[in-house]
């Protein structure tokens, strides 16, 4: 169903009169029509002005969810309050201070204030709404509802994902409301589960979608995520036709499925999924479960307002579509626009834009502010640079390269030429779709080649020092484009690194993140590398993957640069589960400014890493985290730390510099004149201490000689992996490991 264009209670009026019977909203034997939901919200807006209750008065709302709950709330925001919506089983510890940090004034409630004790004193009104004041409220005398809301208008309070919450204007919330309606996809009597948190964005977000395409909302009556198995139940009982999941529990209702051999309930017609990161084979495991008619939108904005969130990326795409996995977007048409370098062009709101960033040859004159033209997007207006439109969204939600057909070949070529460069740059492992163009950039007189390219996923790293010597194998010289735009469907730089979130399944054992009591010195370092959406597991630098038997042997692998903790699990499984296994994180891929050498980053390092210490230890480094390994066993040596011992994979040779692909990917692509310098310039600069002790070195090749000078009591044993990292033969560096531990 397609958004309306109308004012948000005007069309709840006109749905009321088109489905007026329809039920808006159910919970067990509990419901209500659309017809009363208008009415008795229309209600409880005129007793609120009663009490001279309306604009400019923040109002909050606890109360559980059900029909009831979605009166209050709309029938406070039609008398123009800023609702604050609370779930009554996750109140604030300190419940009085919050209402007053937020303004509140007035607190509406099902219940009396002994229902909410050690949550502080209340000093707000509080207005109970019972029974009695119900029948009360629905015999006040009708008045005619007259929308008098300015766009500006603050409406609602909502909850992020990161537990902070933001107000939501009138403005803001139509557009967000009118996007997310094309995301859903809903018609009249479709039935939306809506199992989040009260108050949180989803939940508002998908009150309104129902209220406006006369879907009906089910709210359930217990926690139905407590298990999968209540979950299913749940699908099944009520058939529900629209459900929206974090990808992580979709990933793993889709292993429950797949272990019960079952399909996903034939009711079903759209999964709305907020993306963290959907993997190939949960994507093989949905192909054996979906029967053909359930479409997965995906989306990325988790437990945020899909309306008011840019597309995900999802492999394959669009060929998955025809497996029922969607790569959607929040609302019809498309901007196309072009960014420098460093995006400076781009706006941090955008709903549903694509953005573009050129890898090489990038002209200043192609972002000047005379170039540039406004574009109105969610409620704001931002200044956008015009180009071509190489890139659309079908009908079906999907992204596709507009490269079929062309009037003519592009400038000079011919087709068989076109055919020739466009299949060369799709036969890139990294490369899903390419259109090529003769263009004549801004400021310039002649023409010259470019090609627009979607990638397959969002690691893209790679892709510099594979791209030209890809295509060098493929065309000759004159024939390889000179300019490259990535189309990618993050806020973020198509160049960083975005971590894949691990997906826990019924295989794999819990990952227990040590607790670390927040240290000044902790944060001085600048390494630790929070994120919301993984919890605690990114919170410490020290995770345990195994915790091991009383008294046993702890393995530290340490590790820096790129990558996450979850990639030493595999070894830690493959080790007997007498030994406690930790990964210690010394220093992310993008470090602080004050940290300039590796003895610096380990000092911080080691304060922390002292107050795990206890017993028999073992420091493994592989690769660079083999270096920060050396450096954190000289600065503990240093502290009499007699009961240590290091075994090294895989250690980079003294001295190496950084490749020249990355010298001109920074000087060309990230400009960066001055600054931090790179993880791999600070190990080029490193000049390691002897230690008075034995590593053990597993290396391929010949031991790098001023490292044998620099561990004269060293033990060097030659590395057989068949060219693979360590990381990818866990089985075999968990043998080698057992080995040296059993002589220790």
């Amino acid at each position: 169903m397609q958004p309306t264009s109308l004012d948000l209670f005007t069309a709840l009026q006109r749905i009321a009169q088109l489905y007026g019977s329809c039920t808006f909203v159910e919970r067990g034997n509990d419901s209500l029509s659309f017809s009363l939901m208008e009415i008795y919200s229309s209600q409880f807006s005129t007793f609120l002005r009663s009490r001279s209750i309306g604009t400019g008065t923040v109002l909050a709302l606890m109360m559980p969810s059900s029909p009831w709950t979605l009166v209050a709330l709309l029938g406070a925001l039609r008398a123009g309050c800023t609702c604050l919506p609370l779930d009554p089983e996750a109140l604030p510890d300190e419940l009085g201070e919050y209402l007053s940090r937020h303004q509140v004034s007035t607190v509406i409630a099902d219940r009396g204030k002994e229902v909410f004790p050690g949550k502080g004193k209340i000093q707000q009104t509080l207005l109970v709404l019972e029974e009695s004041l119900w029948r009360r409220i629905l015999s006040l005398p009708r008045q005619a509802f007259i929308t008098s809301l300015s766009p500006a208008s603050p409406m609602v309070s909502v909850l992020h994902s990161n537990r902070n919450r933001r107000v939501i204007s009138y403005a803001e919330l139509q557009t967000v409301v009118q996007n997310a309606i094309c995301a859903y996809n809903v018609q009249p009597n479709d039935r939306i589960l809506c199992h989040h948190l009260q108050g949180s964005a989803a939940a508002i977000e998908e009150c309104f979608v129902a209220l406006l395409t006369g879907a009906t909302l089910i709210f359930p009556e217990k926690n139905i995520k407590s298990t999968r198995t209540a979950f299913q139940e749940t699908l099944e009982s009520v058939g529900i036709t629209h459900l929206r999941l974090t990808a992580a529990f979709w990933s793993q209702w889709i292993h429950y499925l797949s272990e019960l051999h079952h399909s996903a309930p034939r009711t079903l017609h759209r999964i709305v999924i907020e993306a963290g990161h959907v993997s190939p084979s949960i994507i093989s495991k949905w192909e054996e479960q979906n029967t053909g008619q359930v479409e997965c939108a995906v989306f990325y904005s988790p437990s945020e307002f899909l309306g008011g969130g840019v597309v995900t990326e999802i492999l394959g795409t669009p060929q998955l579509c025809k497996r029922g996995l969607v790569c959607g977007r929040p609302q019809p048409g498309v901007a196309v626009f072009l960014v420098d370098s460093h995006q400076r062009q781009l706006p941090p709101y955008s709903p549903g834009v694509l953005a573009y960033c050129l890898y090489k040859n990038i002209q200043s004159g192609m972002c000047e502010d005379g170039k540039a033209v406004a574009a109105t997007m969610g409620g704001r207006t931002w200044q956008l640079s015009i180009t071509d439109e190489w890139a659309q969204w079908n009908s079906e939600g999907q992204l596709v390269l507009i490269s079929q057909p062309y009037s003519q070949p592009p400038g000079v070529l011919d087709w068989i030429t076109l055919r020739r460069i466009e299949g060369a740059l799709t036969s890139h492992p990294d490369i899903m779709d390419s259109v090529v163009r003769s263009f004549t950039p801004i400021g310039e007189q002649s023409s010259c080649l470019g090609a627009w390219i979607v990638l397959r996923d969002s690691h893209v790293t790679s892709l510099p020092t594979t791209l030209d010597p890809h295509l060098k194998e493929h065309l000759p010289r004159e024939l390889i484009p000179t300019h490259f735009a990535l189309v990618t469907r993050f806020h973020l730089d198509p160049f960083d690194q975005i971590n894949s979130l691990f997906l826990a399944s019924p295989k794999f054992r819990p990952i227990l993140a040590s607790t670390v009591p927040p240290q000044g010195e902790v944060e001085a370092g600048g390494y630790l590398h929070p994120n919301p959406a993984t919890g605690s597991l990114r919170q410490s630098p020290v995770v345990t993957l195994q915790t091991g038997t009383s008294g046993s042997i702890a393995l530290y692998f340490i590790h820096a640069g790129r990558g996450l903790a979850e990639d030493y699990l595999p070894i830690a499984q493959s080790l007997s589960n007498k030994y406690a296994v930790h990964c210690f994180m010394v220093a992310p891929s993008k470090l602080s400014a004050s940290l300039a050498t590796v003895e610096e980053i380990t000092c911080s390092s080691a304060l922390v890493l002292r107050k795990h210490l206890s017993g028999d230890f073992v420091l493994v480094g592989i690769g660079v985290g083999a270096v920060f390994a050396w450096e954190l066993a000289h600065q503990l040596d240093q502290e009499d730390e007699k009961s240590l011992s290091l075994i090294l994979f895989d250690i980079p040779p003294i001295g190496r510099k950084p490749a020249r692909w990355l010298r001109g990917l920074r000087k060309a692509f990230l400009r960066e004149k001055t600054g931090p310098k790179d993880l791999v310039e600070i190990i080029a600069e490193y000049q390691p201490p002897a230690l008075q002790r034995g590593p053990y070195f597993f290396v391929r090749g010949k031991p790098d000689p001023q490292w044998c000078q620099r561990s004269p009591m060293g033990i060097w044993s030659q590395l057989y992996l068949g060219g693979r990292s360590p990381l990818d033969k866990p089985a075999e560096v968990a043998s080698l490991l057992t080995g040296v531990l059993s002589a220790l």
